[in-house]
Formats: C-alpha cells, structure tokens, sequence
C-alpha cells in the first residue's frame, strides 16, 4: 500500500522528504502499544501520549499533521480535547476512537472537535491504515492549494514587478526589437492593417525565445486558418484565429523559462498547474486592444475541456469559444508531433489517435473530424496554382505575398498579403544579404 509520505515525495522531488506526524492518544497503554505496533510497518513519525493535556503540549513541541484521540479519558475527554486542536491547529486531521456507541458524544465530537473520521474499537488494522492514508491524502491535496494559490500569488506580484520595470526592459531590449521595428516602417508604408503589425511585434517578440513562436507557433496558426476556413469562417475571423495560433504562447514570456523548455508530460503537478495560468497573462496584454479582443478570448479559453474540467473557468461544450476549441485541437496535434507535449515526437496517426481518443471530454467531435480533412493540405509545401516561387532580385513594386517571409531567426520580415515597395523589397534583399541565406519568397501570380 503507498503510504502519504510516499505520495509526497512524488508530487515534489524537489523537496526533501519529511515523513507525516501522527499523534495517538489514550489513557489505556494497551491500546497505545496496539496503534504504534500498528503504524511501526509505515513510514510515518509516531507519537503518544497518555491525555489530552499532555497531548496538547506536545503539540505545542511538534507540528502534528493527524491525531487519533480515545472518546474516553479522565480529566480532559476526547471531546474536550479535540475541541482544543480544532481551535488551535485546525490544518490538523481529527479522528475519534472509540469503543462506545454513544451517539451524543459522537455528536459532540463532531460539532465540536470536528473531527474528520472515527473509529470503533475493537478496529480492523486495514480499514484503520487506509482511513489514516486517506486523510493525510485529503490534507495534502489541501496543503497543495494553499501553496499553489501562493505561487500564484507570488507570480501576479512578480508580474506587478514586471509591469512596473517595463520602461527599463524595453530600454534593454531596444537593440533587439529595433531590427524587427525598422522592418516593420519599411514594409508598411501605407499602413491599412494596424493588427499586422501588433501581430509581427508580438510574434518577433516570441521568436526571439528560443522555446516558443518561431516556425512552430505560425504552422499552429496555419492549421486553425485551415479548420477554420472547412467552418466557413470569414477573412476577420480567419485572421484572429491565425493570430491566436501565432501567439497562443505569448503569456509565457512572463514565466520560468524552464516551463517552455520541458514538455508538458514531463512538469510536476504544481509546474502543470501554473503553466496553464499563461494565458491569462496574454489576455492582459492582448485584451485592451480591440482588434486583438477576439484573439485574446480565444487565447484565454485554450486550456478549457469540453467536459467542463478545464481552466480558467470550467466552461463545457459550446460555451466554450470555438475558436478555442480549434486552437486547442491544433496546438495538441502539433505539440505531439513535434515533442511538445510529450518527450517523444508521434508520428501522425498516432498523433490522430491521441486526439479522437479524447474527442468528447477534451476535444470538440465536429472539429476533430475536420482535423486529418485538412491535414493533406497543411503537410503538403507545393505550389498553389495562383502563386509562384521567386528570387528577391526578382520582386516588383505592386507584387502581393502570398506567404510570410521569414529569416533564419524565425523573425516575420513581411507577412502575406503584403503589397510590396521599392522600400519593403530593398528590405527585404538587405536581409537576405546580411542572414546570407536565400528568403524563400512566394507572390501572387496575378499581382505582377
């Protein structure tokens, strides 16, 4: 049987292992040796005593995770007793041995001492290890929340520390995001899309994270536009949820570094946890925008389940965005291949799998079933008929591109639809020049 300090252990590895306290008390030493013979084959700290007033000063010496109190004592009862510990260490589980059915001291256990369990005397040794397991499980799950709610608080404050600083680390980060501005003002010198360029400035500010944005974020985009479009979604919607696949992982910028660096399988309980908080932070950045708003709400929902399990606010079904319902669909399908959500890459059936077997309490059937419609179509890198592949000593003011340019870095250098400048395409050819690796540029047919 796993014991609670076996399970402690293996939530946090981290911490060095402290095994639970556990108190009886009793005035009859029979029973006392009976309990710690008992508790001797566990890998808990046993301590006696033989009354409640001494019981209570012990406590007062250590910190008692569970007490197992006899009903009847001389001078101060169980009752009594654990009324005391219920109003002094109320963190600490409660139990009632007793040999008596007398119902109105039970009563009064319970109204009084609270007590989370009791026990009949004579007991039986395994319903008294798994009651004892149980309990101390129940307080860990409780202790668990009260430091996770603490590590929450302590990243929202870090956060108000980082809203405050924020001056300082542009100031920091000028150099690196001047190359993605300058690029910006260049190829968009009518500017009649001002969501493209927040959504480049977000997106380079991704890429420039080693572990997050990048190739990976814009092909998650890709699949949502192409879910979406099977919807019959229009060119607003497509494009926030383009955007919302690009920088679904835009509220990891403000996290631990080590969480975007380990798949998701591999975090602890509490990594997990605080991971799925990353939204949130995004939804603050994004939210104020009005032409990112939608984006934003699709972003902050990705983490909800269909089944109402989900965060942040259990949402099920169709109350559930259901662009985050794509959203969700793609960043796992993707995540899975490429080792994200796993340590290993799945292969694409088997990733498909993954997916139809938790169609209906995480995922949206009517969408999963567009997934492998639109897969052929996503994996395939040919040429449409409407466009074609061409040099960038090549490109003409008036040209359209019907793909975003990157550079080796990942960095959005122009993104589709661009109607190309003699500035954007002399951009463009510094770029290639100075990364001295050929930009694979494709434009509308037509346009030229």
């Amino acid at each position: 049987m796993t014991n609670h300090a076996e399970i402690n252990t293996g939530t946090h590895p981290e911490i060095p292992f402290v095994p639970c306290k556990i108190l009886c008390v009793d005035d009859e030493p029979s029973v006392l040796s009976a309990l710690k013979r008992l508790l001797r084959t566990t890998t808990y700290e046993v301590f006696i005593e033989g009354s409640g007033q001494g019981a209570l000063t012990l406590m007062q010496e250590h910190r008692i995770d569970l007490v197992i109190s006899d009903m009847r004592m001389p001078g101060m009862s169980g009752v009594e007793y654990l009324s005391e510990v219920a109003a002094l260490y109320p963190d600490t589980i409660r139990i009632l041995l007793t040999g008596y059915s007398d119902m109105e001291s039970t009563i009064a256990a319970v109204n009084h001492g609270k007590i989370h369990h009791y026990i009949q005397k004579p007991w039986n040794n395994q319903e008294v290890l798994i009651t004892i397991e149980q309990a101390l499980e129940h307080k860990l799950l409780a202790d668990e929340n009260i430091r996770l709610s603490q590590e929450v608080e302590k990243q929202n404050d870090e956060l108000i520390h980082v809203n405050l600083q924020l001056e300082s680390r542009v100031q920091q980060r000028t150099l690196q995001i001047r190359e993605t501005m300058r690029a910006l003002e260049e190829q968009n010198t009518i500017n009649k899309e001002n969501n493209r360029d927040v959504l480049k400035v977000f997106y380079n500010l991704l890429s420039m994270n080693e572990n997050l944005g990048g190739i990976h974020a814009m092909k998650i985009g890709e699949l949502c536009t192409l879910i979406g479009m099977r919807l019959g979604y229009g060119k607003h919607e497509l494009q926030q949820l383009k955007l919302a696949g690009l920088l679904h992982e835009l509220g990891l910028l403000c996290m631990d570094s080590s969480l975007s660096k380990t798949p998701f399988f591999a975090l602890g309980v509490a990594q997990k946890k605080l991971y799925r908080t990353h939204p949130l932070h995004a939804y603050a950045a994004m939210a104020p925008v009005a032409r990112l708003s939608l984006a934003a709400s699709i972003i902050l929902h990705q983490y909800e389940q269909i089944n109402g399990c989900g965060t942040p606010d259990k949402l099920q079904g169709e109350q559930i965005p259901e662009g985050s319902r794509i959203l969700m669909i793609a960043r796992d399908y993707m995540a899975l291949t490429q080792a994200k959500l796993m340590p290993i890459r799945l292969a694409r059936q088997c990733a498909l799998d993954y997916v139809n077997h938790r169609t209906g309490s995480h995922y949206d059937e009517k969408i999963v079933s567009i997934l492998p419609l639109v897969l052929p179509q996503f994996e395939s890198d040919s040429i449409a008929r409407n466009e074609k592949k061409i040099a960038c000593s090549q490109l003409k003011p008036n040209m359209v591109l019907s793909r975003d340019v990157i550079n080796s870095k990942e960095i959005l250098l122009a993104d589709e639809g661009h109607k190309l400048t003699k500035e954007s395409i002399a951009s463009l050819c510094d770029f290639e020049n100075s990364d001295e690796q050929i930009l694979k540029i494709y434009v509308l047919e037509k346009q030229h």
